[in-house]
């Protein structure tokens, strides 16, 4: 499982609700784009991490977390 609580995507639901508003309330909506883009970093490198971590604990049997 990727995220391990529904809570975990809320950052990224609310960022993405202010950039989508960015045109109407300014700086706001500059933060949220920031953020949203911070996030699906963030994202895109817990994906690469489990992604290594699964192939390494499934063929070298390392324990690392998952």
């Amino acid at each position: 499982m990727v995220f391990a609580r529904q809570g975990d995507l809320t950052a990224i639901y609310v960022s993405d609700f202010f950039a989508s508003l960015k045109a109407d309330i300014g700086p706001l909506g500059n933060l949220g784009e920031k953020a949203l883009g911070a996030l699906h970093l963030a994202t895109g490198f817990w994906l690469f991490y489990l992604l290594f971590a699964d192939i390494l604990n499934a063929v070298l049997k390392f324990t690392l977390f998952i």
